[in-house]
């Protein structure tokens, strides 16, 4: 993305009165975090839809972004605007979610090849299709859920 992209991030909001916001909800005042997420939300979306394949892609990167600020906003160190440093964290979020993906359809890829390959391996028929069946309800699970279970079985 050029710097264009992020540079008009977010129109007709002062960087003085966000400044001011970002450091109320990092003081723990809800009421300001929740003003921030009124005001950055429709640009969070924005961003997000440029990175992912399709909608509901960029709805859950939002969602992720979003949901995450309140923890996120306190690693802010205002070494650049606060447009830019979210315009990032989405990104970021966004290539995540792409690496986890890619690595999601190589797992089934190998569960499958793994499968027809070689039947005398496979005591249960039907586990490559169980683990097919298993990551693909992945996405529905809460993101910290989702953490665990990479952690732990991926």
């Amino acid at each position: 993305m050029a710097v264009s992209a992020h540079s008009t991030v977010i129109a007709g909001q002062g960087d003085d009165e966000l400044q001011k916001l970002v450091a109320e909800a990092r003081s723990g005042r809800r009421a300001a975090l929740e003003r921030l997420l009124d005001r950055v939300q429709a640009n969070v979306r924005r961003w997000a839809g440029r990175f992912a394949s399709d909608e509901d892609a960029a709805e859950d990167i939002a969602q992720d972004v979003l949901i995450g600020l309140e923890r996120r906003v306190q690693r802010f160190d205002g070494a650049s605007r606060f447009s830019t440093w979210l315009f990032t964290v989405t990104r970021n979020v966004a290539l995540s979610r792409r690496r986890r993906e890619a690595r999601r359809a190589s797992l089934i890829s190998e569960q499958q090849h793994l499968a027809l390959d070689d039947p005398s391996d496979a005591t249960d028929p039907d586990a490559a299709r169980l683990a097919a069946l298993a990551l693909g309800y992945f996405d529905d699970l809460p993101p910290q859920q989702r953490r665990i279970f990479e952690l732990v079985d991926i």
